[in-house]
């Protein structure tokens, strides 16, 4: 029960989250390799200006508290949409981080893709395993898959309209597009399904 924004329990609202045995170390590294596919991204939603979707609705602390971020991430995952035309597998190889921590939001890498060693791209990886599932100004539980999938698809958002304006590559680094791609878990057969944007490295 929720009291001025503080739950029962916990006078001060500072939640902590459950201890979480399947959630894997950061793994966004140097050496990694992901097996990556286009993704269509939904429309984008979450800030003022953006017509109201068909998206998820963002679900209250309460129910976020109950459940380890691994489980909340396996029970919601991200939004899906149509499959992308191109089905094609690519691999991924991760050369060095950018902006990688645990909790940050967005994990940014610096990557090749298959065997095209001449060419170097950025990854932004929207991962709602590694955002910060405790609001870290009120102590409060987040929606994590919610505010990733937000950040997803307002930046490819962003992306394909500055395509379209044909200033692609010229005023901002060039948009390789929409991807997917699937990560375990701890000790566990079950995979999460991740989302990513690719750009040119400058």
């Amino acid at each position: 029960m929720s009291v001025g924004g503080r739950f029962a329990g916990d006078p001060f609202g500072l939640w902590k989250p459950l201890p979480d045995p399947l959630k894997p170390e950061l793994p966004y590294r140097s050496g990694l390799n992901l097996s990556i596919r286009r993704h269509v991204p939904p429309p984008p939603f979450g800030v003022t200006g953006y017509l109201k979707g068909a998206e998820r609705q963002e679900s209250p602390p309460q129910n976020i508290r109950e459940v380890t971020q691994s489980k909340w991430c396996l029970q919601h995952p991200p939004a899906d949409t149509p499959p992308h035309p191109d089905s094609t597998l690519h691999n991924l190889y991760v050369i060095d981080e950018l902006a990688c921590e645990d909790g940050r939001g967005a994990q940014i890498v610096r990557c090749r893709l298959d065997q095209d060693e001449d060419r170097v791209y950025v990854a932004k990886i929207y991962d709602a395993l590694y955002y910060s599932y405790a609001d870290r100004g009120f102590g409060t539980a987040v929606d994590v898959t919610w505010l990733a999938d937000q950040h997803y698809t307002r930046e490819a958002a962003a992306y394909e309209d500055l395509q379209q304006a044909e200033v692609d590559g010229l005023l901002v680094p060039t948009y390789y597009g929409s991807w997917t791609f699937d990560m375990a878990l701890q000790g566990s057969p079950e995979v999460r399904v991740v989302r990513m944007i690719l750009m040119e490295c400058i």
